[in-house]
């Protein structure tokens, strides 16, 4: 499996950057419905399907909310080769702002049958998510980038 991941990550590295930012801003779309998806499980103590209108409803709100936050705080200009501690607290910051804005859509405005607090429980899987994803890509990328440089 690391195989895998490794030979992935060598080939993102030939990607031009736009590309490269379209799959981050790909992933960052999928990580928030997949985040909407697991906490309404969580709460409710079983799996929401995917079709189901209170979970499109949260997770289409939840993108809407984050992906301008995303942006306007840098993540999409960053090389996740020379990530670190300076973008877990970026992630942590832009989610602090997204959860509240995210809890106060869900609690004050509502959407009909999803729990407040889903509200609460889904910013903190999105930064535990984002943050993951953003190191993991840093460390793969790196390894995939050195080992470019060993053979060159």
């Amino acid at each position: 499996m690391l195989k895998l991941i490794h030979k992935a990550s060598g080939r993102v590295l030939y990607l031009p950057r736009s590309a490269k930012r379209i799959l981050v801003v790909l992933m960052d779309m999928s990580v928030c419905v997949l985040t909407v998806w697991l906490a309404l499980s969580l709460r409710l103590g079983e799996f929401i399907i995917l079709s189901d209108q209170r979970f499109s409803s949260a997770a289409l709100i939840s993108v809407a909310i984050a992906l301008p936050i995303f942006l306007i705080s840098g993540f999409y200009r960053a090389i996740f080769r020379y990530s670190g501690v300076s973008t877990v607290l970026s992630v942590g910051r832009a989610t602090v702002v997204y959860g509240m804005l995210y809890a106060t859509f869900i609690t004050a405005i509502g959407i009909g049958g999803v729990p407040r607090t889903v509200g609460l429980i889904q910013p903190f899987l999105l930064f535990f998510l984002v943050s993951s994803s953003r190191v993991s890509a840093h460390y793969f990328l790196n390894r995939a980038y050195q080992s470019k440089q060993q053979f060159a």
